[in-house]
């Protein structure tokens, strides 16, 4: 499972992502789930497989000579990733993943997700653009809106992942990524790694393989990206969550 957490403002992207890398919920170690690509005033995001992002970046990158150029690359994901012939290609591009790609183009900032799969309510591959807000795996829809219609919604998304750490294998820290037209800068804001009990881990998730082989279920929050504080109390009114599978 992986924590991506992003906020579309007029003159920005941030992303919140967690980076504890695991099996089956066990953590194994720590790392990024983010790249920035500073040449193409972009940054790319993965859950799935811990070789994906590197794997990703440099597939979109390839022909890519701006931001823009990437929805034309995302767009034909389904093809370039028919292209890949190594076994640990082909391996990796196997499972289920998520692709977040945000930079700023010449119509500004912008965030897409794509996926493989068709867990999220549209269909695999779908190129799909992220009008406002995305916290994925599901978080209390109280704190959605207490972080994301905050005075300073940046400041505030740190508390996605303390809140999305429920779930052991969201962890190690939270890094925030924001990306201008000035440039792209990240740091750590979180850093939970002398907190985590291994023992709790390794419990958990023989407890998931036992009742949920190979992954355990949970949910996003409803309509992913969230337009409008109006559109948000819409929704809520309506269907709570939508099914998301974890990818470990």
């Amino acid at each position: 499972m992986t924590a991506i957490n992003v906020l579309k403002l007029a003159d920005s992207v941030h992303l919140v992502t967690d980076g504890r890398a695991g099996v089956a919920g066990l953590a194994i170690g720590t790392l990024p789930k983010v790249i920035p690509i500073p040449h193409l005033d972009a940054i790319v995001a993965t859950r799935g497989p811990s070789r994906l992002l590197g794997l990703m970046t440099l597939m979109l990158c390839a022909k890519a000579t701006s931001f823009d150029d990437l929805w034309g690359e995302l767009c034909r994901l389904q093809s370039i990733c028919a292209q890949m012939a190594e076994p640990w290609q082909v391996e990796t591009l196997a499972a289920e993943f998520d692709v977040v790609v945000a930079g700023v183009g010449s119509k500004g900032p912008a965030a897409y997700l794509v996926s493989n799969h068709g867990n999220h309510g549209f269909k695999p591959w779908e190129v799909f653009e992220i009008p406002y807000c995305l916290a994925t795996p599901v978080i209390d829809q109280t704190l959605l809106e207490s972080v994301f219609w905050a005075d300073n919604p940046v400041a505030e998304m740190p508390r996605l992942v303390d809140s999305q750490r429920a779930d052991p294998s969201v962890g190690g820290f939270a890094q925030l990524t924001s990306i201008t037209a000035a440039g792209i800068s990240t740091r750590i804001v979180r850093d939970y790694r002398s907190t985590f009990n291994l023992v709790e881990a390794d419990a958990w998730a023989a407890s998931a393989c036992r009742q949920h082989p190979p992954t355990r279920p949970t949910a996003f929050q409803a309509g992913g990206p969230f337009p409008s504080k109006a559109r948000f109390e819409e929704l809520s009114r309506l269907e709570q969550y939508r099914p998301w599978v974890p990818l470990g």
